[in-house]
């Protein structure tokens, strides 16, 4: 998460710009992501577009402002 972070000027903790994109979304929505989870945290809105066994492998997300 932290070149996510990085790249959208979010703060993150130490250990959230440590955890995976996957991860950071599978702790959001209490399990595996599917295609079509998504979820709003820090004024985005990511949706989860495609999944790899159980790796997320593309997130679109949306800017609320």
């Amino acid at each position: 998460m932290g070149d996510v972070a990085d790249a959208y000027g979010l703060t993150l903790s130490r250990w959230e710009r440590e955890e995976t994109l996957g991860a950071f979304i599978a702790r959001r929505v209490g399990g595996y992501p599917v295609v079509g989870d998504d979820i709003d945290w820090h004024g985005i809105h990511w949706i989860v577009q495609d999944v790899e066994g159980n790796n997320v492998t593309r997130v679109g997300i949306r800017l609320h402002g």
